[in-house]
C-alpha cells in the first residue's frame, strides 16, 4: 500500500496535540493529587523483591523518542488518526483512574550517580508517585509496539523492535519498583 499523501504534516499535527495534552494532564492529575490525604497504595508482596537495574532507565525513557517516531509509520490517514485516538484514549483513561483512584508508589529507590542518577533526577522532576494505577506507560508501549510491528517486515529488524520493546516494559519493573518510600 502507498502512503497517502500529507500524512508527516497530519502527524505532527497529532504530535503537537497529544504532547502537550499529555503533559499537562499527566501533571495535572499529579499534582492535584499530591494535596489529598485519602491516597492509598497496593503493594504485592513479589514486587519487594523486584531488582533496580539502573540501566533500565535508557530503555524506559526510549519510549518518549518511540511515541514521536511511531506518527512517522501510518500509511493512511484512518491509520494515523486511530493510532492518535488510541493514544489519547489510554491517556484519558489513565489520567481519569488517577484521579478517582489514586495510589502511590511506596517503594524507596538508592541514591545514583551518574548518567542513570542524573536520569532518574529528571524523571523524578516530573514523574510524581500517584500514577500506580493502571501503568500509563504499559498501555502507550502496547499501542506504539503495535504500530511499529505493523510496519517492520524484515526479520531482523522486527526481532529488534519486538527486543526493546520488551526491554521497555521490563524496565517499567526495574526503575519504577524503588522510586518511593511510606
Amino acid at each position: 500500500m502507498a502512503r497517502e499523501a500529507g500524512l508527516i504534516r497530519r502527524g505532527v499535527f497529532w504530535l503537537l496535540l497529544l504532547g502537550p495534552l499529555f503533559f499537562l494532564s499527566y501533571g495535572l492529575s499529579n499534582s492535584y493529587t499530591a494535596g489529598r490525604d485519602d491516597v492509598g497504595s497496593l503493594v504485592f508482596a513479589w514486587e519487594r523483591h523486584m531488582p533496580l537495574w539502573p540501566w533500565t532507565i535508557i530503555p524506559y525513557w526510549s519510549i518518549d523518542l518511540l511515541y514521536g517516531l511511531s506518527f512517522l509509520l501510518p500509511l493512511s490517514r484512518r491509520e494515523m488518526d486511530r493510532h492518535a485516538l488510541a493514544l489519547l484514549s489510554a491517556q484519558l483513561i489513565s489520567v481519569s483512574c488517577f484521579l478517582l483512584w489514586p495510589l502511590r508508589f511506596t517503594f524507596e529507590r538508592p541514591e545514583l550517580a551518574g548518567l542513570f542518577g542524573w536520569l532518574f533526577d529528571v524523571l523524578m522532576g516530573f514523574d510524581k508517585p500517584y500514577n500506580q494505577a493502571p501503568s500509563l506507560h504499559i498501555a502507550l508501549l502496547v499501542i506504539i509496539w503495535a504500530m511499529f510491528a505493523r510496519h517492520t517486515q524484515r526479520p531482523l529488524w522486527r526481532w529488534l523492535v519486538h527486543g526493546w520493546m520488551a526491554l521497555i516494559g521490563v524496565s517499567v519493573l526495574t526503575t519504577w519498583q524503588h522510586h518511593f518510600i511510606d
